[in-house]
C-alpha cells in the first residue's frame, strides 16, 4: 500500500497548467489496495520519486521499503504518469535517501 503526499511537477486543470511547489496532489493518489483504516496501522516508509535528470517529481509513503512491492509507487504511478525512473527511500538510521 502506498500514497503520494506531495506533487512537485504540477498538473493541468481546465486547460491551464498549474505549477506545483510540493503541495498535496490536487486529487488523491493511492495504490489500488489502499485502505484508510489499515493505513493508520501499517509502517510508513517515506519515498521520493525522480526523473532521469534527478528532478524530484513526487513524495509519499509506502508500507514496504525492502521487497519488490517497494517499487510499486514508481511502477504504478511515477513511470506511467510522468516518466519517472527512480525511487529513493529514507534510511532512518543514516538520514540519507537511498536508491532502491
Amino acid at each position: 500500500m502506498w500514497e503520494i503526499t506531495r506533487d512537485w511537477i504540477g498538473y493541468f486543470k481546465d486547460g491551464k497548467y498549474i505549477e506545483s511547489h510540493g503541495e498535496a496532489p490536487h486529487k488523491s493518489v493511492q495504490s489500488r489496495d489502499f485502505d484508510d483504516a489499515k493505513a493508520k496501522t501499517v509502517p510508513h516508509y517515506p519515498f521520493k520519486i525522480y526523473d532521469a535528470d534527478g528532478n524530484l517529481y513526487y513524495e509519499g509513503w509506502s508500507d514496504d521499503c525492502t521487497s519488490e512491492k517497494a517499487f510499486d509507487p514508481l511502477e504504478d504511478y511515477g513511470k506511467p504518469n510522468a516518466g519517472a525512473i527512480e525511487i529513493r527511500y529514507l534510511n532512518e538510521e543514516t538520514g540519507a535517501w537511498e536508491v532502491l
